[in-house]
């Protein structure tokens, strides 16, 4: 009878959202879009009419979330305007990015500050619809139709910039 033989398995390294296979040297990092984890995030404010409108820009995880929940939860409790998240920026978004948001619409709730989303990617979408996330907060396809749903004055003032 012939020795049994195996096949070594190779190890992988996880590091900072991409696996790298120190074997090979070879990296995929296809799953991360153009932004990589701790890369940090760029947010944009603008207000039209009585509806502010965040656009952050980049990965909502552990290290941008709490930079981001900080002026969202700022906003929501000191100006008391509608507010609007404009998502065409943020290729993905993890359960920390998804608590936040979670936190600000129940601090919204209680001061009457309605929250949205817009511009969702599709990769992002679905981890609203899988999280039920469209229940917790309103879900438009773009800004200028979520200024629409929310007040006529602060689509009036977009469409007139």
């Amino acid at each position: 009878m012939a020795p049994a033989t195996s096949t070594p398995i190779k190890p992988i390294a996880y590091r900072s959202g991409f696996h790298e296979n120190r074997w090979q040297g070879k990296r995929d990092s296809t799953r991360l879009g153009k932004f990589k984890k701790g890369q940090g995030m760029e947010i944009t404010e603008s207000q039209f009419g009585d509806v502010i409108v965040l656009a952050p820009s980049g990965r909502l995880d552990q290290s941008t979330t709490p930079e981001f929940q900080a002026m969202l939860l700022g906003i929501v409790g000191a100006r008391g305007s509608a507010v609007i998240i404009d998502f065409t920026g943020i290729p993905y978004i993890s359960s920390v990015g998804l608590r936040a948001l979670m936190i600000a619409a129940k601090q919204g709730k209680v001061a009457n500050v309605p929250i949205a989303v817009a511009g969702l990617i599709p990769e992002v979408n679905e981890v609203f619809e899988i999280s039920r996330f469209n229940f917790v907060v309103q879900i438009f396809d773009t800004v200028e139709s979520a200024l629409t749903a929310l007040s006529s004055d602060a689509a009036a003032a977009y469409a007139a910039r």
